[in-house]
């Protein structure tokens, strides 16, 4: 199937495959509910591997038996595998947050200086 180039946008797969990593592409994390019907977990294997391929720092956190919400189907509580995978997620981000790579991508990103991590400890 071929994507009209006016939704593009909408599906950066499309543009993995001509990234750079000495251009500096920032860690990633993909994280998908094993089960969610909505974007099938195909697709964030598939995303893993594209940029795994153009050399960019990734990885994907499976949270099995969860929908496209984090949540077990038809229940609305968090699983303890979704607060584990919140937990990765948090982990993830504050070692980016301490990473030189990551401040010159904010940089280049916002077209401004980054002054340093700023976490609002309510969250964190």
């Amino acid at each position: 199937m071929t994507i009209p180039e006016i939704h593009h946008h909408l599906f950066p797969q499309i543009y993995f495959n001509r990234l750079n990593p000495t251009q500096g592409f920032p860690k990633t994390m993909l994280v998908h509910g094993s089960t969610d019907e909505l974007v099938p977990f195909e697709e964030s294997v598939t995303t893993l591997n594209q940029l795994r391929n153009a050399g960019v720092d990734v990885q994907l956190v499976t949270v099995p038996g969860v929908d496209h919400w984090l949540q077990f189907p038809g229940k609305r509580e968090s699983p303890v595998e979704t607060e584990q995978a919140h937990e990765k997620v948090v982990n993830f981000i504050r070692a980016c947050l301490k990473s030189p790579l990551m401040y010159s991508y904010a940089r280049e990103v916002c077209g401004r200086a980054v002054s340093g991590p700023q976490i609002n400890p309510l969250f964190f």
